[in-house]
């Protein structure tokens, strides 16, 4: 490309349709364009970090606007992750986690990694075996930059009422290497963790540390519901959820608040348009009237 970029890495996801330039900057020429839900590699940095080279299946296509690119995380597992955890009542549980393939999110672009978990548990003496269903979103749950990834455990045999299971939710912040535990639902059947992150490196270290978190945040309640020693009816449901019982994410920022909420990127509500840029935006939109000559702004990916 004739340019000098640092190296870059990672596959993103196109937030919308997105022009892209011979060049890191809205004067340079359009090449093409970039369609909504597309995905693309990085493999180089314009100085300034606001301009990604990009290529797709090897062939290197352009430079195009990062502020309009999702980073992705691959959350398939090369094998099962399989481990051991004690609660504070001295429950005693082994536990394999199975990739068991993606799910489109409804009305988004994007797809959470599913997994389906076995529990082996032991409980005054007497064996507990249930099933859980997780997942964990492959672009940033908030939609932004910002690359922080929502993570569910959900046990569907316990279910306190009409449309609700018990569900845990865990947020992996993937630039600080945490997973940071953020709540049970219904909030009866949940406890405050006295340690509430976990270093992860992976999406499988977060896998793993949100249902270890998200067990040692079961209040004893759940244990004896799941041995049949009590029943629980709590009224209303928690929120929109998916055919397995489990609430999945939505464009909706209060499904999993991050710790560091006030410092991430407001996330566009759905349908709406981008603040226009003429700086710095990129983005393909209607095109400006031809006597402005003006290629600094929003225009659209067709050619007159």
């Amino acid at each position: 490309m004739g340019i000098t970029v640092d190296p870059a890495e990672g596959r993103y996801l196109v937030r919308q349709d997105l022009n892209i330039r011979d060049g890191p900057d809205t004067k340079h020429r359009r090449l093409g364009l970039l369609e909504r839900g597309s995905q693309v590699d990085a493999v180089g940095v314009a100085a300034g970090g606001n301009w990604l080279a990009v290529a797709q299946d090897g062939e290197v296509l352009g430079f195009a606007y990062a502020l309009e690119l999702l980073p992705l995380i691959d959350g398939a597992l090369i094998r099962p992750v399989a481990g051991r955890v004690t609660t504070e009542e001295g429950v005693r549980c082994s536990y394999i986690i199975a990739y068991a393939g993606r799910t489109e999110v409804v009305d988004e672009s994007f797809e959470t990694a599913d997994y389906d978990v076995v529990f082996r548990c032991q409980r005054r003496g007497k064996p507990l075996v249930f099933d859980g269903l997780m997942f964990i979103t492959e672009a940033p749950y908030r939609l932004n930059r910002t690359p922080v990834y929502q993570a569910n455990l959900d046990v569907p045999s316990v279910a306190p009422g009409i449309d609700e299971v018990l569900s845990a939710t865990a947020l992996y912040r993937r630039a600080d290497g945490l997973v940071v535990f953020d709540t049970v639902r219904p909030a009866s059947l949940g406890r405050t963790l006295e340690e509430s992150d976990r270093p992860a490196a992976s999406p499988a270290e977060a896998v793993r540390a949100t249902l270890e978190m998200a067990v040692a945040a079961w209040q004893p309640r759940v244990w004896a519901i799941l041995a049949g020693d009590e029943s629980l009816v709590i009224e209303g449901a928690s929120g929109p959820e998916d055919e397995d019982g489990g609430e999945k994410p939505t464009n909706d920022a209060g499904k999993a608040e991050d710790a560091d909420k006030q410092k991430a990127e407001a996330t566009p509500a759905k349908g709406s348009a981008p603040k226009a840029d003429a700086e710095a935006g990129d983005t393909a939109g209607p095109k400006e009237d031809a006597k402005a000559g003006d290629d600094s702004g929003a225009e659209s990916g067709s050619e007159d």
